[in-house]
């Protein structure tokens, strides 16, 4: 006989069974293999107006973006980054997740027919996984008299770089809407016109307006229709010039112009974003498109409710693009095509054998001016056999139609009375020949370049050379030349001795800090080691004179020795800054010598004179450094920094 006391192991177990079997369905999870499906938004589509293509891939733990190929006949663009969701359920305590990230793209059928979008192979944790193939049929919309596109001004052939002009005319039908007895302005008409527009060779211009927040302005017209009857549209024009850069066929490719025409307003839900605004109704009363009952306020809580597509294309016929013959083309060619004028400017007019002559050429015309070249000036003889020009091309930039170019052109000789006609030559499609301009030659005067008499180098010591100015006040007494409280820039002065009471204070004052003081401040007037940093200066800068071989190493050794006394750098200073550094600091009685030599040096550069006239170049530096060693006056102290 059992004993009812007697516990039973059963029981327990499938008491824990029974708590246990929630947990364990609560922890199950529905998700499955990853998934990839495609569907489209519709089987049915027009011309013009796009399909939506949705590729979704579901409980993927890693992929990789879908590729749609390219489909002919169609416009394929991406819609925009993709779209991600989440999501997790329980029924009946088991619990479920699901994710997925969908990719969509835009299929524009750009003709009539049956399309297919070929299987999308999508890599999904590790493995392809393959769409379904999917097929939609594209008619076109009948647009009737609502909307008519044309190209106009078509060319049969042009050459490479000649313009290629053509104009889109595009003709839409005012929409009234007869329970508002209003009709649609020409601004609101072209916000119809869809994002999908194929606009061929327009699209540079279409950016371009886009981007200055512009677009084209609409007209209002008459047009006859079939039965010869007037009807009224809105005309836009839209301008472009084409440049063909090859010979061969230009197929600048057919438009297609896609509107969504409205076939019903409503009033907004919200007034604040309604469709239209105050400024897109210009019509006055009495105008045949404008709205009898309506205040303005009603008009601008009116929006599209519905609307249909319309698509019209103008096909644009391939041009022949012809090359620039070869028979009879000008040396000083440089591919301009069209018509061109060229004028020029001197400044100055007159001048010195050597020196620079600034020319200005100035070249106007009916081709793309930021491709025009300037004349090749190094190449045309009647203007090298008498200047020194520069081979290399010439920078340009282009201003209110004009194309400018500078150029320094330097005389090699003196009776050189004019700058020569400078040629410009070009093809002019239309006659179908070359042509060549001529600017009108410039008079000018030329002189001998000065020469510096050796003697003059040396002051009023040399009879018969250029006498250095004197100051009258100082004629009856010796110069003394001194620094004292240097302050200012200049640095020479006519002082009384130093007072030697005063030196001596300075010199016994407190140990280091004065006497370190007075050393920097008395530098120049005690002279310490200056003579021979000066001798070492001067000899290296003959060094350079005796291995001059041209008259720029001339120049270069005498400047380099001058921006030594004043601390330049020698390779950026130049013969105007060095004359103004020897004036600035009271340097004199060899200021204007230095100024000829280095003028001189300038001109002989240009002009091509002999060796034996550049030789005595040498010279006349040697006697300038001399002279300006052998001054009382000292090396100028550099400027403190900050």
């Amino acid at each position: 006989m059992m004993n009812i006391y007697q516990p039973n192991w059963r029981i327990p177990l499938l008491i824990g069974a029974i708590a246990l079997f929630p947990l364990a369905m609560t922890s199950a999870t529905g998700a499955g293999a990853a998934e990839v499906r495609a569907s489209l938004s519709s089987h049915q589509a027009y011309v013009g107006v796009p399909v939506m293509l949705r590729v979704e891939i579901q409980n993927a733990g890693s992929y990789e973006p879908p590729d749609v190929p390219d489909i002919p006949g169609t416009d394929v663009h991406s819609a925009g980054a993709p779209r991600s969701s989440s999501q997790t359920t329980i029924i009946n305590g088991r619990m479920s997740k699901r994710s997925s990230i969908m990719y969509v793209w835009q299929i524009t059928p750009r003709h009539e027919g049956n399309f297919t979008v070929p299987p999308l192979h999508v890599k999904v944790d590790g493995r392809f996984e393959a769409t379904e193939p999917l097929q939609f049929a594209a008619v076109k919309s009948e647009t009737g008299d609502l909307l008519i596109v044309e190209v106009s001004e078509q060319q049969d052939k042009v050459y490479v770089g000649q313009p290629l002009k053509l104009k889109l005319k595009i003709w839409l039908k005012p929409y009234h809407d007869t329970k508002y007895d209003l009709t649609l302005s020409e601004a609101n008409m072209w916000r119809m016109v869809a994002e999908q527009t194929n606009w061929g060779a327009f699209a540079e211009r279409m950016q371009e307006l886009a981007k200055n927040r512009q677009r084209p302005g609409g007209e209002e017209v008459q047009r006859a229709d079939a039965n010869g009857d007037p009807v009224g549209y809105y005309l836009y024009e839209i301008e472009t010039t084409i440049y063909p850069k090859r010979p061969g066929t230009a197929n600048v490719g057919d438009v297609q112009v896609v509107v969504h025409y409205p076939t019903q307003l409503a009033k907004s839900r919200d007034p604040f974003s309604s469709f239209f605004d105050g400024n897109d109704f210009p019509f006055g009363k009495g105008s045949p498109f404008s709205s009898r009952d309506l205040s303005s306020f009603q008009r601008r809580t009116l929006t599209v409710a519905d609307s249909r597509p319309l698509v019209a294309s103008a096909k644009v016929d391939p041009i022949e693009v012809l090359p620039i013959p070869k028979a009879g083309r000008p040396a000083d060619y440089r591919g301009a095509v069209g018509r061109y004028e060229i004028v020029t400017h001197a400044v100055p007019a007159t001048v010195q054998a050597g020196d620079p002559i600034t020319l200005q050429i100035g070249i106007a015309g009916t081709g793309p001016m930021d491709l025009v070249q300037a004349p090749p000036l190094a190449l045309l003889p009647d203007l090298t056999k008498d200047f020194k020009v520069p081979d290399e091309p010439l920078a340009g930039i282009v201003q209110n139609g004009t194309k400018l170019f500078t150029v320094s052109i330097r005389p090699r000789r003196q009776g050189v009375t004019r700058i020569p006609a400078i040629p410009l030559s070009f093809f002019d499609p239309e006659k179908e020949k070359f042509v060549t301009v001529h600017s009108d030659p410039i008079a000018i005067e030329v002189s001998q370049a000065d020469t510096l008499a050796l003697g003059a180098i040396v002051g009023d010591a040399q009879p018969g050379g250029n006498q250095p100015e004197k100051n009258p006040a100082s004629q009856d007494r010796p110069i003394s030349v001194r620094f004292e409280n240097f302050a200012g820039d200049d640095v020479l002065r006519s002082t009384q001795p130093i007072n030697p009471g005063s030196l001596a204070l300075v010199l016994l004052a407190p140990p280091l800090l004065w006497l370190g003081f007075a050393l920097v401040r008395y530098w120049q007037q005690l002279g310490i080691g200056l003579a021979k940093f000066r001798t070492a200066a001067a000899r290296s800068a003959y060094k350079a004179l005796d291995t001059a071989s041209s008259p720029a190493d001339v120049a270069h050794a005498l400047l380099g020795y001058i921006a030594w006394l004043f601390h330049k750098n020698p390779t950026t200073l130049t013969r105007d800054e060095a004359v103004g550094l020897l004036r600035e600091h009271g340097i004199a009685p060899v200021n204007n010598q230095i100024d000829q030599l280095l003028g001189q040096c300038e001109q002989r550069a240009f002009a091509g004179f002999s060796g034996t006239e550049d030789a005595s170049l040498v010279t006349k530096a040697k006697e300038c450094i001399r002279w300006l060693n052998q001054q009382p006056f000292s090396r100028v102290p550099p400027k403190p920094k900050g």
